[in-house]
């Protein structure tokens, strides 16, 4: 049997994963996390389950590469605990520029009570880095 999740049927999912056909890239996903800017705190961003695990595959690869210990470029924005609240990352990228214009160092973005917002924390966070891969890799050629 076939279990809908998302715009995807388990099936679909898996037929899409072997032939390595996908119909949306890291710029539609982080299109669905940004959908809720100016929303009021709360609304859900929804992610195909096929989405969330290309999403956290890629992010894995791109960690797995990262040395231990980063060498960062100045300038860069220092913020402290968001406590996992999604819309407080939204409006500190509001207010210091989205990503690839400014870069950020995050001390902490973890708060368990919280699961699903710290997940569309994650999602975001993963996003930005697959862009920022892909932009500097495309600057190399």
């Amino acid at each position: 049997s076939t279990q809908s999740t998302g715009n995807f049927t388990s099936r679909s999912m898996a037929a899409q994963e072997k032939s390595g056909h996908v119909d949306f890239s890291v710029d539609s996903i982080l299109e669905k996390l940004l959908e809720v800017r100016g929303q009021r705190p709360g609304k859900p961003v929804t992610l195909s389950e096929y989405e969330i695990r290309w999403l956290c595959t890629n992010a894995r690869e791109i960690f797995m590469q990262q040395p231990v210990l980063l060498e960062l470029e100045a300038p860069i924005k220092i913020c402290g605990d968001i406590h996992g609240q999604y819309y407080d990352l939204l409006r500190l990228f509001e207010y210091g520029q989205y990503p690839p214009e400014s870069n950020y160092l995050f001390l902490s973005l973890i708060h368990i009570s919280e699961p699903t917002r710290l997940l569309s924390i994650s999602y975001a966070v993963f996003c930005l880095k697959k862009k920022k891969k892909k932009n500097k890799e495309t600057e190399r050629i």
